[in-house]
């Protein structure tokens, strides 16, 4: 199970923010951490498959969104998937994005 003490544990507790995704089938969940300082989050939105952050690289100012997405093995949810990810692309007026995670596409 994905907790406030796993995460801690993993990236401590000062300054750090974390969304988790639910788990499914024999996938234990996704999660998404980050520091506050680099990242101030706009929005978010989780699926069993992703999880999107958009927001500000206090850095720089830029806008950007980051996906952390797991890719199932069959082929069709995967297609799905990607689909969604792209239309969410294409009506987002952010133009910096990356994606991390599985994809499964071997």
């Amino acid at each position: 199970m994905i907790d406030k003490r796993l995460c801690c544990s993993l990236w401590g507790d000062s300054g750090r923010n974390r969304v988790v995704a639910p788990f499914v089938g024999l996938a234990r969940g996704l999660l998404s951490i980050w520091d506050t300082n680099c990242l101030q989050l706009r929005n978010q939105y989780v699926s069993v498959e992703y999880i999107g952050l958009e927001g500000v690289c206090q850095e720089n100012g830029r806008e950007v969104v980051i996906e952390n997405v797991y890719a199932p093995c069959n082929k069709t949810r995967g297609r799905r998937i990607w689909e969604e990810l792209r239309e969410k692309k294409a009506n987002s007026y952010i133009d910096c994005w990356c994606l991390i995670g599985d994809f499964n596409c071997v």
